[in-house]
């Protein structure tokens, strides 16, 4: 029996680590997000040139996708997890300090490649110590990376506030978030690789049109995901013209509903079955968005951007669990196409903002978001029941 509890606190602390790596992880995306409007004024470059710089970043995680499992499998997890967790923040810090618009981007590739590493890797990790303990804690783990998205937010307007140098704290953040990370992931138990080849489990579901559906809603809403993290400020200083250290609260508020929706998820699915929700949710999420674009004051925008969040942060989950209702066994080939799709949803979503933003401007690009989650919300009404409203988010 003491040898049982000692296995079970390990895990505990290999849990509560994770915990706190992907609350970096959040803080280190959020200080990314909310400081491009930093570097789109240090380098002098408009909404179209910067979105080659966004584009950048989605090309280093696009190049590492078909990589990625070999990486992890042949390192192992924890391995991965400790290079590139150091990797991650470090790339961003000397995308701050690049003296050149070309250097900032090549370094976003790195910078890229390695967030697409590390996200395999601790999930990878996540998936062996959940399986091993018997505890389900995905959910609640990807919401820790929300709360690291406010943290980074805020941390972010307070330095403002206190017009502490810019570079100065990019520097303190980046650098300890490393070091932190890195001595976290020392602490993980080493596990067994996990990944498969992702390409050939592609191959083995392309005759399902429901799950091709599935896999572009799932791009749709982390297309949108992904374009709120790296536009929203840009666009309350743009349009809104709050106070310049009022500007990150739009990210701020946005991560708020993010984190809300996703500690919440599972208590709306004993009440709700999926592809109700998942209609709720892109209304509200769509909601969200027109109060922001609709909007003449930071206050009344504000309260869009939390909307915004709470709408979108339970379609992905929700999409994996349709998914694997409809596969045998773990369903492993039907998440793995949805997870792909998705991906590339999120990496493509900014940079697609931006090409927009250029031809149209900024305010009429974002409406292409409140398109889409309308669109989500009208299509999940035309999708058959999956399982029944008591199952929990894995």
């Amino acid at each position: 029996m003491k040898f049982k509890s000692k296995i079970m606190q390990s895990y505990k602390k290999s849990a509560l680590t994770l915990f706190a790596l992907y609350f970096l992880n959040g803080v280190i995306f959020s200080t990314w997000g909310v400081f491009i409007p930093w570097l789109k004024e240090a380098h002098q470059v408009s909404n179209s040139l910067l979105s080659i710089a966004l584009f950048s970043m989605s090309l280093g995680a696009i190049l590492a996708m078909k990589r990625l499992g070999l990486w992890v499998s042949s390192m192992g997890a924890k391995k991965a997890i400790g290079l590139f967790s150091v990797l991650y923040p470090l790339s961003l810090w000397l995308v701050f300090l690049s003296p050149s618009f070309a250097a900032s981007c090549l370094l976003l590739m790195v910078f890229g490649l390695a967030l697409a590493v590390l996200d395999v890797a601790t999930n990878v990790e996540a998936t062996a110590v959940e399986r091993a303990s018997g505890h389900k804690f995905m959910s609640k783990l990807h919401g820790m990376f929300s709360l690291g998205g406010i943290g980074g937010s805020l941390a972010g307007l307070l330095s403002h506030r206190l017009t502490f140098p810019t570079l100065y704290y990019l520097s303190a953040v980046l650098i300890a978030a490393a070091i932190v990370s890195f001595l976290l992931a020392r602490t993980l138990p080493e596990t067994a690789p996990t990944v498969e080849d992702a390409t050939a489990e592609v191959r083995q579901t392309e005759g399902k049109l429901s799950l091709w559906v599935l896999g572009g809603l799932a791009f749709l809403a982390l297309l949108c995901e992904g374009a709120i993290y790296d536009w929203s400020t840009l666009y309350m200083q743009e349009f809104l013209h709050p106070e310049q250290s009022r500007a990150y609260l739009g990210y701020a508020f946005f991560s708020v509903g993010m984190t809300a929706g996703r500690f919440s998820g599972d208590t709306l699915r004993r009440a709700v079955r999926e592809k109700t929700l998942l209609s709720l949710m892109a209304t509200l999420g769509f909601t969200g968005m027109s109060i922001v674009l609709l909007s003449s004051s930071p206050g009344n925008a504000l309260v869009g951007f939390l909307l915004l969040g709470l709408g979108i942060s339970t379609l992905v989950p929700l999409m994996f669990i349709i998914a694997a209702s409809q596969g045998e066994g773990d369903a492993s080939k039907e998440i793995a196409l949805v997870t792909r799709m998705a991906y590339t949803g999120m990496l493509l979503g900014p940079v697609i903002i931006g090409a927009l933003s250029g031809w149209l401007g900024l305010q009429l690009a974002l409406w292409l978001v409140a398109i889409l989650l309308a669109g989500i919300a009208l299509t999940a009404k035309a999708m058959r029941p999956s399982v029944p409203p008591a199952t929990h988010f894995s």
